[in-house]
Order: structure tokens, then sequence, then C-alpha cells
């Protein structure tokens, strides 16, 4: 075959796979700025502005240790605005895990998604606790590292509810039937389907 005809086709093959390779690659650089954005700014989305905080290493989740390198990338925790809300008098701490569709990577990046949780789960909670809602705060929300139990890094909501009702949430989040996954506001219901059971109640880290 004519070298000519080599060498221009080798020619064109290259020029036609460069704006290809380009672009791929102006893609991965918006979406790693895009990341760095969601995570260090301090958001609103239609409810309860949202900081979130490096102040200290994720929860690992058996061990108490420091959770490995992987989530050194994730804040820390995501506070309501005001910061972190004082115990109010009778309280206890609990918490209240979610399932992979609200995972911590995607609730850190997702300012909307936090902003649902510290606006919904308190009456989510309250309702299947037959408490009102006002004897519900949402603290924190922190990530619980259960990437080789459940294969993804669970968000954990650090909550303080009546004291007298621990147990009760407790039995509340291993019983599908029970009105705490079953809210008659669909809102809230749909945000409840997402609780998982494999995460007690207690004991909960008290947060930073």
């Amino acid at each position: 075959m004519d070298s000519r005809f080599i060498m221009r086709s080798n020619w064109t093959t290259c020029a036609r796979a460069r704006p290809r390779r380009f672009t791929r690659d102006s893609m991965e650089v918006k979406v790693m700025r895009l990341r760095l954005l969601a995570i260090s700014a301090i958001v609103a989305f239609g409810g309860p502005a949202l900081a979130v905080s490096h102040a200290a290493p994720a929860m690992a989740a058996s061990s108490g240790v420091v959770a490995p390198s992987a989530l050194a990338e994730l804040p820390a925790a995501i506070n309501p605005n005001g910061g972190v809300p004082v115990q109010p008098e009778g309280t206890a701490l609990v918490q209240v895990g979610f399932q992979s569709q609200f995972n911590y990577s995607f609730v850190a990046g997702q300012p909307a998604a936090a902003a649902q949780i510290f606006d919904l789960l308190p009456s989510g909670v309250s309702y299947g606790l037959g408490a009102d809602t006002s004897e519900v705060v949402v603290a924190q929300l922190r990530p619980l590292d259960t990437t080789d139990t459940l294969g993804y890094i669970t968000t954990v909501a650090l909550l303080y509810i009546p004291s007298d009702d621990v147990d009760i949430l407790q039995a509340a989040l291993l019983n599908a039937g029970s009105p705490l996954y079953n809210n008659p506001d669909s809102r809230v219901g749909a945000l409840m389907s997402h609780i998982s059971p494999e995460i007690p109640a207690t004991p909960a880290p008290k947060p930073i």
C-alpha cells in the first residue's frame, strides 16, 4: 500500500480522536471543581442554611477509630444554620441512618438533600414516636463508614428526642409496619422510606 496513504490515514485518525479526548478531560476538570465547591461552600436551598465542617474525622462503623483516607475529601459534619443546637432538657441523643439513596457522598454534594433531612426528619420521627414535632431536634449529619458491610458511606442524623422514647424509636426502626415508616404526609413518608434499620438508635456519637 502507498506509504503516503498510510501516513494520511493515521494523521486523520489522530485528528479525529483529539477533540474527543479533550472533551472528556474538560468534563473531568469541571466535575472535580463542582465537587470541591459543593463540599466547601455554605449553602441554602428552600430551607435552613447548611454549613459543612471539616473540624474532625469521620466516624468508623464499629471501632470508633478514625475512618479510612477515602473519607478525607468529605466534610466531617453538616450542621444547620447557627451551628449545633443546644440539647433540650429531658432529651437523649440518638441516631438515625439512611439507606444508599441518601449516602453521605450524595448528601454532602447535594445541598437540597441535606436541607430535606433537616426539614422533614423531625416530623417523621415525631410521628413515629407519637410525640410533638417540637420535641425532636436534628442536631447534625455525620458520615458513618459502612463501606465494608453495606457498600457505601452512611449518612447518620443525630437527633435529640424525649428520653422516654429511645426504646420506642429502636423498636420502630426494626418494624417496617410502624408509623415511623408510614407517614401520611407524602413528602415526609418518602424521606422516611429511606431510613436504614441497619443503624441502631444508640449509641450515638456526640455532635462535633
